[in-house]
């Protein structure tokens, strides 16, 4: 029976996170998780999940000194993306005159290298609370004054792993063809809140856990400015055979042979998008 109630109970934790996770713009959420006379304070971010010991608070001050340190520190310490901000009614207003979205939320401002993204506010997507954490957004290019696409995600952080801006640059460098235009690419911010924090501290308790079970991840920004559509969201079976067809002009490029096959997570007939793990072959 206990182990069926552990099971509920890890369920709903992740379910509470995943639900504030894709509510918001975050590198890292805090939880705290109160069980009749102890505590214990979680920290997610992209990779896991760390747990402290039970905290015993009618004894111990540690829970106590958490909450007020959490309410005086800052945004980015809580977790929120500070490259995130409220965009303007003028922003706003530009925004919606080319991409249709809902007049009765407010928009946000993405800014990336000096260069500025009117996006949605996010919802909530049934989706495990770990991973890229990728948002693929259609977004209103405020200083080109057009719509590109925008996807802000955690690029595994391994070597021999390219970044996906770099692998699109290497097909454009050999002429692939079907390949999306990169407008801009690269890492978010620093190190500090902007990559994620499981792996480094397993490390410091590598005696007790593999380190080969956690993975590090980096925030990443990537602008496209060919806005494809979904491969499922199809109008005709013309359309899907198009699309195969590029798939297969890219196979048999030239230098296809020294890059993995993309994850086709947007397509148009013409276009292979989805290029976050790419890795060349050992020499």
């Amino acid at each position: 029976m206990r182990d069926v109630a552990d099971s509920v109970l890890d369920r709903q934790i992740t379910s509470y996170t995943t639900w504030l996770l894709g509510a918001q713009y975050r590198t890292h959420l805090f939880c705290i998780l109160v069980v009749k006379d102890y505590a214990r304070l979680i920290h997610w971010d992209c990779a896991s999940a760390v747990i402290t010991e039970p905290i015993y608070y009618d004894d111990e001050p540690h829970l106590f000194d958490f909450i007020i340190r959490y309410d005086r520190t800052g945004r980015e310490v809580r977790g929120h993306d500070s490259t995130v901000r409220l965009a303007s009614p003028c922003e706003m207003e530009k925004a919606r005159m080319f991409i249709e979205m809902d007049n009765a939320k407010p928009l946000l401002l993405i800014t990336i290298q000096s260069n500025c993204y009117v996006v949605p506010y996010p919802h909530s997507q049934p989706r495990i609370p770990v991973g890229r954490w990728t948002w693929a957004l259609i977004t209103y290019d405020v200083k080109r004054n057009r719509c590109v696409l925008l996807k802000d995600s955690w690029r595994l952080s391994l070597d021999g792993i390219q970044a996906e801006g770099e692998t699109y640059a290497t097909l454009h460098h050999h002429e692939v063809p079907n390949i999306p235009c990169c407008f801009l690419l690269g890492d978010v911010g620093d190190d500090l809140y902007h990559k994620s924090k499981t792996d480094a501290l397993v490390n410091e308790y590598s005696h007790l856990i593999s380190l080969s079970q956690f993975t590090p991840f980096r925030h990443y920004h990537l602008v496209l400015d060919n806005i494809s559509t979904k491969l499922q969201e199809f109008s005709s079976s013309h359309e899907v055979v198009k699309a195969v067809y590029a798939a297969f002009l890219g196979k048999l490029a030239k230098h296809w042979q020294s890059l993995m096959h993309p994850d086709l997570y947007h397509s148009l007939p013409g276009c292979l998008q989805g290029w976050y793990s790419a890795s060349r072959p050992e020499p």
